[in-house]
């Protein structure tokens, strides 16, 4: 892949000249509008009028502008994960409905919404990697996020456990996760995680997290939240790739974490306690 085509943003660049060359002459109708409602502005006796003439101009053209760029930013996005896939040999799904979802990291909010999804496997686990879009808030208070989710199947059973890291902006809502139970973690791993476990699964928690496990994760620098649901390893990384570098390099370290984890998760074979629940 050519240097022009690594980035999000110069797709994004070269999408939207693109665009202005396909729909010219719209193009010009609109700024040509714009500017005539610029011209009125100047020569109309009503104070008012001038005002709202000058208003519809600008309008226009950043109306134009606005959604050139939208197009183009998630045409540049599409492109740069079907290259991605093609390039690994992994399948281009695109978007997908949020269906079935158990992970406390997918069930925040409102409007989620998953895109550009690739489905392929990683150390011959089932794996399936996503843009993750949702809302929080309403009105001047609604606050968008953006993620990037890796879910991986494994052999095993195990209880449903969150590792979350602290302060990396991915987190599950505060108001949520002071509502689960959870374990406490020796006094360096603590600094940088929290566990959360469902009530008496504390041993098999710690069977998967055992102290070795959080200190490799913690030589690794280990930043983002990792979840387990049904017998998946969900990865959250706040916020999207905008390079193949920064993605290939990502996925270098996730390897890492797997290769570590994975075996001791194939192994476990949950067995229910009573009717206590293990979900969280």
């Amino acid at each position: 892949m050519d240097k022009q085509t690594t980035t999000v943003s110069s797709r994004t660049q070269t999408h939207v000249v693109a665009l202005f060359k396909r729909h010219w002459a719209l193009t010009c109708v609109g700024v040509l509008i714009a500017l005539v409602c610029f011209v009125l502005s100047g020569k109309v006796s009503s104070s008012d009028t001038a005002e709202t003439l000058k208003i519809a101009s600008m309008l226009i053209v950043v109306s134009i502008s606005v959604g050139y760029l939208a197009i183009a930013s998630e045409r540049a996005r599409k492109g740069f994960w079907i290259d991605y896939a093609n390039k690994i040999g992994w399948t281009y799904i695109g978007n997908r409905p949020l269906m079935g979802e158990t992970s406390l990291l997918l069930l925040q909010g409102s409007n989620p919404r998953v895109t550009n999804a690739l489905s392929g496997s990683i150390l011959d686990m089932p794996a399936e990697l996503f843009e993750y879009y949702y809302e929080i808030g309403t009105g001047k208070h609604k606050a968008s996020y953006n993620w990037t989710i890796f879910e991986l199947k494994t052999r095993g059973t195990f209880p449903h456990l969150y590792l979350n890291t602290k302060r990396n902006g991915g987190d599950v809502l505060l108001s949520k996760r002071l509502r689960l139970p959870q374990l406490a973690l020796p006094t360096e791993a603590a600094e940088t995680f929290e566990l959360f476990v469902p009530k008496e699964y504390e041993i098999e928690a710690l069977a998967i997290f055992s102290p070795e496990v959080l200190a490799y994760l913690l030589d690794l620098g280990w930043k983002h939240d990792l979840e387990l649901a049904d017998g998946e390893i969900i990865i959250c990384r706040p916020n999207q790739f905008n390079s193949t570098e920064e993605l290939e390099a990502e996925m270098v370290l996730i390897k890492k974490v797997l290769e570590y984890l994975a075996p001791r998760l194939h192994r476990q074979k949950l067995a229910p306690i009573g009717d206590l629940p293990h979900r969280l």
